[in-house]
């Protein structure tokens, strides 16, 4: 059955909404693969031995981990032209004169069909080529749950007949009318073994790879961003469970990912998954913040 950890318990861990632009984040640890960026002052050599000054530049500059991203494959799918093949309209994005980034958003199917090995989708070697030939980064994100293929699961379906189901309620989609929508027991064995060794093969796939940039931490529910959506309901029996599970996930992907940053998305805890602690966690790891959909309630993305 679903189950609705909406309210804070009464007895037990809970980690309450807090300002953090007002918190204490304590030691940040420092980038080793980073140049420093300053500020640098005239004295650290009393002022004698200045060798070059910047100037601006004449046309753009891209720089690690910011700039225009484009989006190799979204959660639908790549970008659908008519009359233009997968390869097609992937190498016209990447060649725009403001397309500083490829990114990949896809589900877990489509980089496992089978435990122990990766499957990846034919859009990974695509972008990877075209990133290496261009001078673009790559960013990676990989859904545990996605509305946007429903009824069809985000998980690969070997897992799919390992972990029970939950349904949260009726979700419309255009293409294809209102179906159940489902979610995985997250905190269930198999889930977490499958899970592991996702983050283990993706990791040794793509964590010493100059061209990827960041990976986004997968996290609970919806495009993997923390909630359910608009379901009150989530697959998880109360929030220490959930909790639990994403600290571990949190921990896990931090330990597995050595190179490569990992970003957490700064979703409210909406959905009671214990958001705020994963990201307090995630940020004393060194990860970067990552915000998106902006809307008035989400108070915390408007004070990061």
């Amino acid at each position: 059955m679903p189950q609705k950890p909406m309210e804070p318990p009464v007895n037990g861990p809970y980690v309450p909404f807090h300002n953090f632009s007002d918190y204490d984040w304590g030691a940040i640890p420092a980038p080793l693969d980073r140049l420093n960026q300053g500020p640098f002052d005239v004295f650290q050599d009393a002022g004698w031995r200045l060798l070059m000054l910047t100037m601006p530049a004449e046309g753009a500059v891209r720089n690690f981990g910011m700039g225009i991203i484009g989006y190799a494959w979204e959660e639908n799918g790549p970008p659908p032209v008519e009359g233009e093949s997968v390869e097609e309209s992937v190498t016209k994005l990447a060649n725009l004169p403001f397309c500083d980034k490829l990114y990949i958003r896809c589900d877990w199917r489509d980089v496992q069909s089978r435990p122990g090995r990766l499957d990846l989708n034919p859009v990974f070697k695509l972008a990877l080529s075209l990133c290496k030939e261009l001078g673009l980064g790559l960013g990676l994100r990989i859904q545990m749950s996605s509305p946007n293929i429903c009824p069809t699961l985000a998980i690969p379906d070997f897992l799919a007949e390992k972990v029970p189901l939950v349904t949260l309620g009726k979700r419309g989609i255009a293409e294809s009318g209102e179906h159940d929508f489902k979610e995985p027991e997250y905190h269930h064995g198999e889930f977490q073994k499958a899970f592991r060794e996702l983050n283990e093969l993706l990791a040794a796939e793509f964590d010493d790879n100059p061209v990827v940039e960041w990976m986004d931490l997968m996290q609970y529910g919806l495009w993997g961003e923390g909630h359910s959506g608009s379901f009150t309901t989530t697959s998880l029996p109360d929030y220490a469970t959930a909790l639990e599970t994403f600290l571990d996930m949190t921990r896990f992907q931090i330990e597995t990912w050595k190179k490569t940053p990992l970003a957490v998305n700064t979703q409210p805890d909406i959905s009671r998954v214990g958001n705020d602690a994963v990201i307090d966690m995630a940020v004393r790891a060194g990860c970067w913040l990552r915000t998106d959909s902006i809307i008035t309630e989400e108070v915390q993305q408007f004070e990061m």
